[in-house]
């Protein structure tokens, strides 16, 4: 197992942070829509900035107002 895969398993509310910080730093949409999904704190924040860092700021805005659905789109 991977040291972000650790990280990602803990539960531990600042290592998830941390992580999802991380994969906004690396443009990782994909990898924090799983971190949303599963409910991990602040993924949701750094998800939406990093959309709106992308000009997907609309995209970013529906995510706040109805959330992913289960593949991982926006609702709305």
């Amino acid at each position: 197992m991977s040291m972000l895969e650790s990280l990602e398993r803990s539960g531990d509310a600042h290592c998830t942070y941390g992580l999802a910080k991380l994969l906004r730093k690396h443009g990782r949409a994909d990898a924090l829509r799983v971190c949303v999904d599963r409910g991990d704190p602040g993924a949701d924040r750094e998800l939406r900035q990093l959309l709106r860092e992308h000009g997907r700021g609309a995209e970013a805005d529906a995510l706040l107002r109805h959330g992913l659905t289960a593949d991982g789109r926006t609702v709305g």
